[in-house]
């Protein structure tokens, strides 16, 4: 419903500004025939600004669109994931995207582009560090269960290996009822006979 009234929102703004467009079109030749140069001037700067409040709208229009998708795909990763809190990098997700197609509207729309250079800066910089602070706090849980997890077996594997050595090389012996070892005694055949 929210990305219906968007739409609405955005076709309304687009034709009302084709109308007005249209009509400044046709208001020039009728200014200039009245011989309203500074008039006609005028509009016509207007005229040629017009393309670029199109391209503004199309790209925040576009944008908003991109950063909600994006939003529910970070959200839909990270609780299948268990990382943190889904809800805030979805919202870091979508702030970060809507703040670079703004800044992209404000460019298309020439206005202070020496600004907008450091603003770009200051938001590619606080969405870096708002990123590793989320993940810091959110993956410390993952992290210390995948090390807690590392450490046990790594503990097992040790322990089943001393009871390898300990037990030695008569663990696989057969054993008899009485608990000893299945092997005979060898006889010794170099003792001489006896005589008769």
């Amino acid at each position: 419903e929210q990305q219906i009234g968007m739409k609405a929102d955005a076709a309304g703004i687009l034709g009302k500004l084709t109308y007005w467009f249209i009509f400044l079109i046709f208001l020039v030749p009728a200014v200039d025939s009245l011989g309203l140069t500074t008039v006609s001037n005028l509009l016509g700067q207007v005229i040629g600004y017009l393309p670029n409040v199109f391209v503004a709208i199309l790209v925040l229009f576009l944008g908003t669109l991109a950063a909600t998708f994006v939003a529910d795909l970070v959200r839909g990763a990270t609780a299948s994931a268990r990382i943190g809190n889904p809800n805030i990098f979805a919202n870091i997700a979508r702030f970060a995207i809507l703040g670079f197609v703004a800044l992209i509207a404000l460019e298309q729309l020439q206005i202070a582009s020496s600004l907008l250079n450091i603003l770009f800066t200051a938001i590619v910089g606080s969405t870096a560090l708002a990123f590793g602070l989320a993940f810091g706090l959110g993956g410390q849980d993952a992290a210390r269960k995948y090390l807690n997890r590392a450490e046990s077996s790594v503990s097992t594997a040790a322990s089943q290996e001393q009871i390898q050595q300990s037990t030695g090389p008569m663990q696989g012996l057969p054993q008899t009822a009485s608990g000893r070892s299945g092997l005979r005694p060898q006889t010794s055949y170099n003792q001489p006979l006896t005589e008769r």
